[in-house]
């Protein structure tokens, strides 16, 4: 069934807010699948913030579409999504399976009146948006995961069951290069794809890849004191840190001719 006018669906909501912040994109376990999840803290223009999860497609599409937004403020419209509540009872905001889209920034009238009318009324999220501090959201998060991680040395690596989630406290002892930094990814999950086989399914995805493109890794030599790993940060990490995709590098370096413009890129 199509929603449209004769058809309504009255328990999906849009909504119109400032991005606060946003999580990293993780993963969980339910039963036998492995589901994608995003976090973010939206706000009104009184600086009322409200949580809200995003889960699965809505969850990846969202992340990547906030890595390469480049406006602020940030603005996210959530198409047709829901109430839902948190752990501790909190109402937050929810995607609903595969009906609901976020847009950032999205070129329409109502987006940029809020920006300008909080403008105007030097509204306190304006404030909020400025000051380059962790918030709450980022607190809570990051405790409640090292908080519920098992920590173990590098050592003890070995006798991890594969897909359980543990912490690490090692020091990064070098770059390793010999991997190299790109590699041909879903475009949406940023799963390795198998080239060899164009009719593969992703394995985070579950389905054929829409689209093929550059991802990013880098891999680290770290070391404890009873031992060494190595540690890889795929595609949605790497770009965290480094701050650009791996489409935009590419770009870059085929721009990079001499040393010194090369060490401007680094820098």
């Amino acid at each position: 069934m199509k929603i449209d006018f004769h058809h309504p669906v009255d328990n999906l909501i849009d909504v119109l807010a400032f991005v606060k912040d946003v999580g990293t994109l993780d993963e969980f376990h339910r039963g036998n699948e492995t589901k994608n999840r995003l976090r973010l803290l939206l706000a009104d223009s009184e600086n009322n913030e409200v949580e809200c999860t995003l889960f699965d497609n809505c969850a990846s599409d969202a992340y990547m579409a906030y890595l390469q937004n480049t406006e602020s403020p940030v603005v996210v419209l959530l198409n047709l999504a829901r109430v839902g509540f948190s752990e501790d009872g909190t109402p937050q905001v929810c995607s609903s399976f595969n009906a609901t889209r976020a847009l950032f920034n999205p070129s329409i009238t109502e987006v940029q009146n809020l920006i300008q009318s909080a403008k105007d009324e030097k509204s306190p999220v304006m404030v909020a948006l400025s000051q380059p501090t962790t918030s709450q959201l980022s607190q809570h998060l990051n405790g409640a995961s090292l908080h519920n991680q098992t920590k173990v040395t590098i050592s003890q690596i070995p006798e991890q069951a594969i897909g359980n989630s543990f912490v690490i406290n090692c020091q990064i002892h070098k770059l390793e290069t010999r991997h190299g930094w790109k590699y041909d990814g879903c475009s949406k999950c940023g799963s390795k794809a198998d080239l060899d086989n164009p009719s593969s399914i992703c394995p985070l995805c579950k389905k054929i890849p829409e689209k093929i493109e550059p991802k990013m890794r880098i891999n680290y030599l770290v070391k404890d004191k009873t031992g060494s790993a190595s540690v890889i940060f795929w595609d949605k990490l790497a770009v965290q840190l480094v701050k650009k995709t791996a489409s935009e590098l590419i770009h870059l370096l085929k721009k990079v001719t001499t040393y010194d413009n090369l060490c401007i890129l680094a820098s």
